[in-house]
């Protein structure tokens, strides 16, 4: 659900570049029609501003349809009606922020592991199978029952000396089972093979625990440098545009340059929304393969 909702922000962000691109590029465009009313700008200048808009006014259908689809699936994974979330989530916020947690304070990495419920299972059928070893090895031993009452039968201390105290009572047996050793011996090996199952299914778990943990780490921190860096980049291509459109506006270069530097903008600006996403989402992976929760008293 996090990283839907991490989604949701993320495509909201792209949707609101678009619409602020758009927007300066409809007035690039007014500006270029009329200069060729003035007989200062050219027809193929006019179009490509034109196509530019177009091109820009046509991904916002597609953010729309994306962030009602995100909408929705965040509505039933909360058990709601598709729509119900419409109004909530329908206001445009930038990416929420995540409290910072000291990873050297939340517990050893066995223990972050053995958190897991995967891990947990695997571990529960391995005691369960060592348990169950323990069971079919008991069998090599008879079941041996004892019965009756041993004793004399003096009811009272006293009466002990006396001839009838000697009459003991020989009620007592010792019975056991017939021990089937070849299915005993059978049930053993079958006990053993399930043990080494269950061992090597624990074995499974902690590495595919480790590898999700290690993916998840590495993941996180190369999207938050990606992010980093596409943020110098965005700067960059503000700059870049603005002297471009500075140039065209005194004529000291063409159109062509300023359109350049409006898709080099947008280009940008979208893909640092997708990247910021992308560092929020996956760091819900980092908290999702160690387990989460050790964040809270």
């Amino acid at each position: 659900m996090a990283r839907n909702y991490f989604n949701l922000r993320g495509l909201q962000e792209q949707l609101r570049v678009a619409i602020a691109s758009l927007e300066t590029q409809r007035a690039a465009l007014q500006l270029v029609e009329a200069r060729e009313g003035a007989g200062r700008g050219t027809a193929l200048d006019t179009e490509r501003a034109r196509a530019l808009v177009q091109s820009t006014a046509a991904s916002v259908p597609a953010f729309e349809s994306a962030l009602a689809r995100t909408r929705y699936r965040l509505a039933v994974l909360c058990g709601l009606s598709p729509t119900a979330l419409d109004t909530e989530l329908g206001t445009v916020q930038p990416l929420p922020g995540l409290k910072t947690v000291d990873l050297g304070g939340i517990g050893t990495p066995q223990d972050l592991l053995r958190r897991r419920p995967d891990v947990q299972v695997a571990e529960a059928q391995l005691a369960a199978a060592a348990a169950n070893i323990g069971v079919a090895r008991s069998a090599w031993f008879p079941t041996i029952t004892l019965g009756g009452t041993i004793g004399q039968n003096a009811s009272h201390i006293g009466d002990l000396g006396k001839g009838a105290s000697y009459a003991y009572n020989l009620g007592a047996q010792l019975t056991w089972n017939l021990l089937d050793f070849g299915r005993i011996r059978a049930n053993i090996a079958a006990a053993d093979a399930r043990g080494e199952a269950a061992a090597a299914n624990y074995e499974r778990a902690v590495l595919a625990a480790l590898e999700e943990t290690e993916g998840a780490f590495m993941n996180y921190t190369r999207s938050q440098q990606q992010a980093a860096l596409l943020f110098d980049a965005v700067v960059s291509s503000e700059q870049a545009a603005l002297i471009a459109r500075e140039r065209f506006s005194v004529g000291s270069t063409d159109f062509l340059v300023v359109l350049d530097a409006e898709r080099e903008l947008l280009s940008a600006r979208d893909r640092l929304a997708q990247a910021q996403a992308g560092a929020a989402g996956s760091l819900v992976v980092v908290y999702k393969a160690l387990a989460g929760g050790w964040g809270s008293p």
